[in-house]
């Protein structure tokens, strides 16, 4: 693709500290999420969940874990919990959660009565025959799907089970009443399988996984609560996905651990499922980078599969992406080096698969030196405005003077404009050039040189293209808005 670079990614519209580790001491590390509501933003860390204003500051209050998901039936305040989970629900204007509570073996969920965070909230749990690990969780119009990671114990010498899903009514959930349930697993198939968010509503859940070979993404589909059994389909990949290294920071010589290349977090936008893991920089594999990835699911193929490489010696991790409104995947993330403690950032992946520089959000003040960091971090679309995405992760702080300790950095941020996107741009007998055309908002024309210009309105949606031309002869296909011109590569219009 000519001419299509992505413009620097600005500073964020809002950025301010979030929860850190005073909450509740010795709980590592911070495992971010965060759901934007329309009066409120929810961050929940491994201790505690706070309510913020939309304008940033302070939290307007906090509270445990168990706390949140504690019932009428039964009280979880003093339970040890971890790896939370929070979204908000358009369709339904409700917050739905989920954590592990490692006291009961079980995942609890629920959801929210109201649109408001602090509002009464409805919980069950799912008991276990072991450790359910880092519970993920998904919705569609019809169903909300758990899945987690089986481990036969908690303990260190805990092995591997195999993933799980468990798919629940959620008309039953808004309507508080023990849900209807199939579950599925332990398997290895469905090991680190994560949900796509979907921005509009659907019946369709999607959900993805990274293959055991590093070389494709498993991708399967949940339409009903009733299904008696759930392929896994596979897509390749271009590029193998290897294992990121630990990374330096300033002021320890203690490496951030940079996870394993797990799908971090997914989004359904359409037809296309974004996702971003953290991998091996290609180039230099003592660092790590990002990878973010578009698979079309209706044709089961990759469309864009971007490296994110950090400069000045960065080291690049834990990202989490959701797109915006006009087909840009926002990416917010940690990074560290020699002369960076661990900070919170952010960029994005143009339609076209360009990446833009990142920019920075919220610094860290001190290096992380506790063995752990992650194991995720969050971003949101926001439902007032879906074309600002807000951000969530864990940051280096030395919270009560201790370095074993954390805090996160949270951000609402916004793509700047953009030139026009081509997807796609094919052609075909009878002289058809085909292409998705991303306006980015603006009013666009597009035209093959030397051909006349068609104009389609400032649409944040993706518009399909075709023109006719006289065969055979080598054109390109141009597209133009008020940020300027994008050109696909030349192509060979046959008769």
């Amino acid at each position: 693709m000519l001419a299509a670079f992505a413009a620097l990614a600005v500073a964020p519209l809002i950025a301010f500290t979030g929860l850190d580790s005073s909450q509740l001491p010795g709980v590592n590390p911070a495992d971010v999420q965060i759901a934007v509501g329309p009066t409120a933003v929810v961050e929940l860390v491994n201790s505690s969940g706070g309510f913020f204003a939309r304008t940033g500051g302070p939290a307007a209050g906090t509270l445990s874990l168990g706390e949140l998901f504690t019932s009428a039936a039964v009280n979880r305040s003093q339970d040890e919990t971890t790896d939370p989970r929070v979204l908000f629900d358009p369709p339904t204007q409700r917050f739905f959660g989920a954590m592990f509570d490692i006291t009961r073996s079980e995942t609890t969920f629920g959801v929210t009565t109201t649109a408001d965070p602090t509002s009464q909230r409805t919980t069950f749990g799912i008991g276990s025959s072991g450790c359910p690990d880092q519970p993920r969780l998904g919705l569609s119009t019809t169903v909300v799907v758990l899945t987690d990671d089986l481990f036969s114990s908690c303990q260190s010498r805990g092995r591997f089970v195999g993933g799980e899903l468990t798919i629940l009514s959620k008309q039953d959930l808004l309507n508080g009443v023990t849900p209807a349930a199939s579950h599925f697993g332990p398997n290895n198939a469905y090991e680190a399988i994560t949900p796509a968010v979907a921005l509009t509503p659907t019946p369709a859940l999607w959900l993805v996984s990274l293959g055991d070979d590093g070389k494709s993404i498993g991708v399967l589909t949940i339409a009903s609560p009733n299904v008696a059994s759930i392929p896994i389909r596979t897509v390749k990949l271009a590029r193998p996905v290897a294992e990121p290294p630990p990374a330096p920071q300033r002021g320890s010589n203690v490496p951030v651990d940079t996870g394993d290349p797990r799908v971090q977090n997914a989004y359904l936008q359409g037809t296309t499922v974004w996702l971003t893991l953290t991998a091996a920089c290609a180039a230099d594999a003592a660092r790590s980078c990002g990878r973010v990835i578009a698979i079309d699911t209706t044709k089961l193929q990759v469309t864009a599969d971007a490296t994110i490489a950090l400069p000045s010696g960065r080291s690049y991790f834990y990202p989490a992406v959701a797109p915006d409104s006009r087909g840009n995947a926002v990416v917010g993330f940690e990074y560290s080096s020699p002369a960076d403690f661990p900070s919170l950032a952010w960029t994005y992946v143009r339609p076209d698969g360009v990446a833009a520089a990142a920019t920075d959000v919220v610094a860290g003040s001190a290096p992380n030196e506790s063995g752990r960091f992650g194991d995720y971090s969050g971003a949101a679309v926001d439902p007032l405005d879906p074309s600002h995405v807000w951000i969530a992760g864990e940051i280096g702080a030395a919270v009560g003077g201790n370095t074993l300790g954390w805090s996160t950095g949270i951000a609402e941020v916004a793509v700047p404009p953009q030139r026009p996107a081509l997807v796609g741009v094919s052609t075909a007998r009878g002289g058809i050039v085909h292409a998705t055309l991303y306006p980015e908002g603006s009013r666009t024309t597009y035209r093959v040189t030397g051909g006349v210009a068609h104009t389609v309105a400032g649409s944040v949606r993706p518009v399909n293209v075709m023109l006719h031309v006289k065969g055979p002869k080598r054109v390109r296909l141009v597209a133009t808005n008020v940020v300027g011109t994008t050109q696909s590569r030349l192509l060979a219009v046959p008769r």
